[in-house]
C-alpha cells in the first residue's frame, strides 16, 4: 500500500465519518463541533505518525543502500589493488 493510497483512503473515511456524525448526531451543535474537532485532531495525529514511520523507513533503506555501495566500492578497490600487486611470491614457487 502506497502512502498516497493510505492518505486518500484516510481522507475519504474521515469525510464520510464527519458527514455521518453531522447527519445523525443526537447531540447539540456545540457537542458535535467539539467531537468533530477531537476526531480531526486524532486523525491529523495518525497521519503525522504514519508519515513519520514512512520517512524513517525510507531513511533506513537509504542508509543500507549507501553502506552496500560503500562496501562494493571498497571491495572493488581491494580487487584492483590485488590485481596490480606484483606476483613475486607465486612466480618464485
Amino acid at each position: 500500500m502506497s502512502t498516497t493510497d493510505f492518505l486518500c483512503g484516510f481522507l475519504a473515511g474521515a469525510t464520510v465519518g464527519i458527514a455521518g456524525t453531522l447527519l445523525f448526531a443526537p447531540r447539540s451543535g456545540r457537542e458535535t463541533r467539539q467531537r468533530i474537532r477531537d476526531t480531526a485532531t486524532s486523525g491529523a495525529q495518525a497521519v503525522r505518525d504514519r508519515a513519520t514511520a514512512v520517512l524513517d523507513g525510507g531513511a533506513q533503506v537509504i542508509d543500507r543502500a549507501k553502506q552496500e555501495v560503500t562496501d562494493a566500492m571498497n571491495a572493488g578497490r581491494q580487487a584492483f589493488a590485488d590485481a596490480r600487486a606484483p606476483k613475486t611470491a607465486a612466480a618464485n614457487t
